[in-house]
């Protein structure tokens, strides 16, 4: 068995990989920039009193008051529903 794994050390490894790669830092700028939460001015829906895009994701008012970076992107009705389940089963226990 090592001689089968040993048999391939003799074996040329040749980059395949072509030099023509694009340009990652310009599409990062613009990854970077499109995964930014909206500005709470861009709120066009409000939900558990924060600003919610017309995406439906939270704008940055809510990832201020939650201590988050910029570039996390939360969906507000999962957070609605996460709260709604959380508030039933507190009801339900008493």
């Amino acid at each position: 068995m090592i001689n089968g794994i040993n048999s391939y050390s003799s074996y040329n490894y040749t980059n395949t990989f072509s030099n023509n790669t694009p340009n990652t830092k310009s599409s990062n700028t613009v990854n970077e920039t499109s995964n930014l939460v909206s500005d709470k001015s861009g709120a066009v829906n409000k939900v558990l009193g924060y600003g919610v895009d017309e995406n439906g994701f939270f704008t940055s008012d809510f990832n201020e008051a939650a201590g988050l970076p910029k570039d996390y992107k939360i969906y507000a009705k999962d957070i609605e529903n996460f709260v709604n389940i959380q508030t039933k089963s507190l009801l339900s226990s008493y």
